[in-house]
């Protein structure tokens, strides 16, 4: 028999079951209360996480976190380094006497480099009348030595240069370039190996094989005592000699052509005026950032070469002014391979070499 209290509490169950699948019916908005209530509370979530400020807590911080910039990531509004600064002119102490020619057959210096294999020696040659051959001197002025080239006899070489070669060792550089009337159809360039090794004796003799390339100019013959190397490219370049306030520059192309035959292009103007005067010499720094070319007085001209740069661009850029020592006729001009200072002599006999330290 079943008690009065059990069919009540039975009632009470199917009435509220009833009411409860009432609510799972559809709301007019299309969708169940039941899916109705779980947007409500995701909403009342998400309600949660937003603070009075606007500010989120911590799972927002964390999204917020996710989309601030990268410090390690370019930025886009930086602007770009620009160009490389140009550097100040360097300062050089005035020349300093280290040495005395001590050979009687170079009496008229007119080109110099550095040795790069062989330290504390120096390259130089002689002016027009003279063989092709080089002369070895120690910075004291000891003669060590001469390096004869087996060529034909040159009309006028007025200078030298160095060069790195592709397979790591060194090229010197002469150029035949002297033509003071201004007539030679074709001017010419030597050029010889750096020996690795000089024989033991002093002075020693020895003879090298040559490589002869024949220039021509674009715009007719011109006067010239200037040879430089562009340690970078390769390229060389003569300067012309001109009693005009500026001088020419013209380039050969690398890379050297043993035997062939080149045209030389102006690929610039120099603005020599009356500081430099007539050009005799010049040199390339061993790193290529330092050119300068000299005439007879004291001082010689220093063109910066901003990095990345054509050498032929350095020459749009205002000189600096560099000591030269008070010299009869010089016409050479070496730096040191460490860019630590550089070297002249002048024509004469028993010539004292001088060298100008940078500060």
């Amino acid at each position: 028999m079943t008690r009065p209290v059990d069919s009540i509490a039975w009632l009470l169950v199917v009435i509220a079951t009833s009411c409860g699948d009432d609510d799972t019916g559809t709301r007019p908005d299309g969708a169940t209360t039941l899916d109705a209530a779980a947007t409500d509370d995701a909403a009342r979530h998400d309600d949660a996480s937003v603070l009075p400020d606007g500010a989120r807590d911590h799972d927002a911080a964390g999204l917020d976190a996710a989309h601030a910039p990268d410090a390690s990531a370019p930025d886009a509004t930086t602007p770009d380094a620009g160009p490389p600064e140009l550097p100040p002119c360097p300062a050089f102490d005035d020349p300093v006497e280290i040495g005395t020619v001590a050979t009687g057959a170079l009496d008229e210096a007119s080109g110099l480099v550095a040795s790069r294999v062989h330290a504390g020696v120096l390259w130089l040659h002689n002016d027009s009348g003279d063989d092709a051959r080089l002369f070895a001197i120690g910075l004291d002025g000891e003669h060590v030595g001469t390096l004869s080239l087996s060529v034909d006899r040159p009309r006028d070489i007025e200078d030298m240069a160095i060069a790195p070669a592709a397979d790591g060792g060194w090229f010197l550089y002469l150029g035949d370039i002297g033509d003071n009337d201004e007539a030679r159809a074709s001017i010419s360039i030597l050029r010889v190996r750096e020996p690795d090794v000089l024989p033991s004796e002093r002075p020693f003799a020895v003879t090298l094989e040559a490589d002869v390339l024949e220039v021509t100019y674009a715009d007719g013959a011109h006067n010239a005592e200037t040879l430089l190397a562009d340690p970078e490219a390769g390229d060389l370049f003569i300067v012309e000699k001109t009693s005009a306030a500026v001088s020419g520059l013209y380039r050969v192309a690398a890379p050297f052509a043993p035997g062939g035959s080149v045209v030389a292009d102006r690929v610039a103007t120099i603005a020599t005026g009356r500081s430099l005067g007539l050009t005799t010499g010049g040199d390339v720094s061993a790193d290529g950032r330092e050119i300068v070319v000299r005439g007879y007085g004291r001082t010689a001209s220093l063109w910066r070469r901003l990095a990345g740069s054509p050498l032929a661009d350095a020459f749009a850029i205002d000189a600096c002014e560099i000591p030269i020592a008070d010299e009869p006729q010089g016409e050479t001009f070496g730096w040191m391979p460490d860019g630590s200072g550089y070297l002249t002599v002048s024509e004469g006999s028993a010539q004292p070499i001088f060298r100008s330290a940078r500060r």
